[in-house]
């Protein structure tokens, strides 16, 4: 079974609000993933962010050292 977390909103420009909201948004994710493989360890939880967000934030080396430590699975919702 596959559990697709509620949108948190989006991730906005460059500046550092955006930026602190983007590391929330990765902190919420991580929560909704410790605890559903304890609750449902059956479970999969997938971060939905479009592909223009994708190429901003989640392409920095940091982040993605970080999606592959945690294995967090990317959902893309951008619409053709």
């Amino acid at each position: 079974m596959t559990f697709v977390p509620p949108k948190f909103g989006g991730l906005g420009g460059q500046n550092s609000a955006s930026k602190n909201f983007s590391n929330i948004l990765l902190g919420q994710y991580l929560i909704y993933q410790t605890f559903l493989s304890v609750t449902h360890p059956s479970y999969k939880v997938y971060l939905a962010v479009s592909h223009k967000i994708y190429e901003k934030f989640f392409v920095q080396v940091a982040i993605e050292l970080i999606l592959q430590k945690y294995q967090v699975l990317l959902l893309d919702i951008s619409r053709k």
